[in-house]
């Protein structure tokens, strides 16, 4: 073996190693599945068509009133609180808190994130990480509107498990870990993150008319700056940048939003998420929002949940869209 292979060999060893350096103590789950590095595409979609067939129209079933969540960027399901969810803001909420509200939109539990700093949290999503059985909040602070910052970062910690009394529960996560990345083309302002819940892969979607999307697989160092690999350029989205979406836990589709649609690519058995992504959605059915940039999965997949930010008096409706 010549010196240049030892020599890389030594250097894959050591990222390796640094992978899950800081990542919680506890048994780590091996059972990702690896799969083929993917390359870059560019997507040539069509018309996405407007389907009526995979969901029925959102339902507002709850209102978000409590100014503190004004700002509403992202939106998770809780697995350990049934039927309740956790809410962020972007900097415009100006604490690094994260609110656990019920399906009338009132709010029962405020966490602050130890450890973590609300640049510019644009978006959440939940799923599984680095320890087998534990389900992770993954915030990503991934806003840069004027493109002044060569680094963002996505804080990864397990959701709390305190339980809910007669009063609002205040309290701290655990500490959380930092994923900190950049973009290999300078810097991106991007309001949506996509986790894989089978390989844990995570992905950036940036929020220009035509999106670009950026992986960072697992294991994600959190020691280290990952360069992000871009593997799609320019996906044509009508009607606006992408403001958030998810991947439904059992891997079966793939949602995101702009302010005034939202748009699902199925996921075929055994399928990439950068094959799936390069087929032409179809639009779907949502309810009209004031300026809504947050939605999620429901943790059986069974539909998806939808809020926004809003002002005085213009409440935030809380909308949720069933499977047909």
């Amino acid at each position: 073996m010549n010196l240049t292979k030892i020599l890389a060999l030594g250097a894959a060893a050591s990222m390796l190693a640094a992978c899950s350096k800081n990542f919680p103590t506890g048994t780590t789950d091996t059972t990702a599945v690896t799969h083929p590095k993917d390359t870059a595409a560019i997507p040539q979609y069509g018309t996405p068509l407007y389907d009526t067939s995979i969901f029925h129209a959102g339902v507002q079933v709850g209102k978000i009133t409590d100014a503190s969540m004004s700002s509403a960027s992202g939106i998770g399901a809780s697995r350990y609180y049934p039927g309740m969810l956790w809410i962020e803001n972007d900097q415009g909420g100006g604490t690094n808190d994260i609110y656990l509200v019920d399906t009338t939109g009132t709010k029962r539990a405020v966490f602050s994130v130890t450890g973590a700093t609300d640049r510019d949290w644009t978006d959440m999503t939940m799923g599984p990480g680095p320890v087998a059985g534990t389900t992770y909040i993954y915030m990503a602070d991934i806003g840069d509107s004027k493109s002044n910052f060569a680094q963002c970062t996505i804080y990864c910690f397990p959701e709390p498990q305190t339980q809910l009394g007669s009063t609002l529960l205040t309290g701290a996560t655990a500490q959380a870990d930092k994923i900190v990345f950049s973009y290999p083309d300078g810097p991106r302002d991007a309001e949506t993150i996509l986790l894989d819940p089978v390989s844990k892969d995570i992905y950036i979607v940036d929020k220009y008319g035509a999106s670009d999307v950026y992986e960072l697989p697992y294991p994600q160092s959190t020691d280290t700056v990952i360069m992000a690999t871009k593997i799609i350029e320019a996906m044509p989205i009508p009607s606006g940048p992408l403001r958030s979406g998810g991947i439904a836990s059992g891997r079966t589709g793939i949602i995101m939003k702009t302010y005034t649609a939202a748009f699902y690519w199925t996921i075929a058995p055994g399928e990439s998420i950068l094959n799936a992504l390069l087929n032409t959605p179809v639009q779907i059915p949502v309810t009209a929002e004031i300026q809504g940039e947050a939605m999620c999965f429901t943790p059986n997949d069974d539909g998806f949940w939808m809020t926004s930010k809003f002002s005085t008096n213009n409440y935030a409706p809380l909308d949720r869209c069933i499977r047909r």
